[in-house]
Parts: C-alpha cells; structure tokens; sequence
C-alpha cells in the first residue's frame, strides 16, 4: 500500500486529525492525487510526497469494534 505523507498540520486538519491519511493500491496512483492536489493554487506549495506504508487491521467482533494501524516502512 502507499500513502500520501502531509508535512503540513494545518493541511485539511478537519479530515486528517488523529493521523489519518489518504491510502492508495498503487503509488502510481498515489503520485496522480498529488499532482490533482497541485493544481490548486492555494496548495501548490504543500510539502507532499508518496511513500510505502503497512496497514494492520485489528477487529473485535464481540465489542464490533475495527481499528486500522498504517505504519511508514
């Protein structure tokens, strides 16, 4: 899996709180969402970058409760 890494905190702080981030199949598309972001004027200068991560799911099914874990490799 591959992730978009935000090294910005006030970047979309009301969708990327508690460290969530943007996960993508392949990091092609990954660099494709990227460079979506880019056009923007008011984000081109974002410090973006694509990086391989790991997702670890954890599911209690008798409180039916899921967790999901992306760590960096």
């Amino acid at each position: 899996m591959y992730a978009i890494k935000i090294n910005n905190e006030h970047w979309f702080s009301d969708h990327y709180r508690d460290n969530r981030v943007l996960l993508f199949t392949t990091e092609k598309k990954a660099l494709k969402e990227i460079e979506f972001i880019k056009k923007d004027p008011k984000w081109f200068t974002i410090d973006l970058k694509v990086v391989e991560v790991e997702v670890e799911t954890n599911i209690d099914f008798e409180k039916c409760i899921s967790t999901q874990t992306v760590r960096e490799l």
